[in-house]
């Protein structure tokens, strides 16, 4: 796939750098506990990426459920019993499951390939660092939780690797307190998630802000 992709010109591919759960194809099976045959899956995609001269995003962690998620996070915070939120904004405030997740970026952030020998803070082919795929933290509406959350998890990952990009994989919504910009939202709903698309990329240790559109769900009744 990657080096079709470098045929058509690819230069730059996201992909998730994460898969949280107890199952076989799992990359963390635990907090901390790690698959290294599926660790190992993941540095032959980095070797691959460099190969085909293609530079990678790689997430860090779901929002949504697919792959375990931040609900798996919770989860295991539960297990242990932490007292937690069913929430799953949680993820964003309990110290418990901020200090999994930092465990697990600096797991993977400092990781010396198997394959190449190449830490992967010091790897070519790795163009940033995403945080979080889609943030989204619907009880703190005026965005300061995930503000407050990215700003410390952002200033923890360029305290591992100052070689590379960091991103927050915002999907662009503005949030309650932008009179002027939330016309521009998909839909009403939208300024209602937690997220500022401008105060959550000002951040400073945030180096580019993403967009994920999808047309096909937020312009049903319009022609795209």
């Amino acid at each position: 796939m990657l080096k079709k992709g470098s045929e058509m010109g690819l230069s730059v591919c996201r992909t998730w750098g994460f898969s949280d759960g107890g199952g076989p194809n799992d990359l963390q099976l635990l907090p901390g506990v790690f698959n290294e045959r599926v660790f190992k899956g993941l540095d032959y995609i980095v070797v691959e990426a460099r190969k085909h001269n293609i530079r990678l995003i790689l997430s860090l962690v779901n929002n949504l459920k697919a792959y375990g998620g931040t609900a798996q996070y919770i989860r295991w915070a539960q297990e242990a019993g932490t007292n937690v939120s069913t929430s799953r904004d949680a993820f964003f405030t309990n110290p418990t499951i901020k200090a999994y997740y930092k465990s697990f970026v600096k797991a993977v952030v400092t990781r010396k390939n198997s394959i190449s020998g190449v830490k992967y803070s010091e790897e070519p082919a790795i163009f940033a660092w995403e945080l979080i795929n889609e943030p989204r933290c619907e009880s703190s509406k005026s965005a300061s939780a995930l503000q407050a959350w990215i700003a410390e998890m952002s200033e923890f990952v360029k305290s591992l690797d100052q070689k590379h990009l960091v991103t927050v994989g915002l999907e662009g919504f503005y949030g309650v307190e932008k009179t002027g910009s939330v016309g521009s939202n998909p839909g009403k709903w939208a300024a209602s998630l937690g997220v500022d698309f401008i105060e959550n990329s000002a951040i400073d240790n945030i180096d580019f802000t993403s967009v994920h559109a999808y047309p096909h769900s937020w312009l049903v009744s319009q022609a795209v």
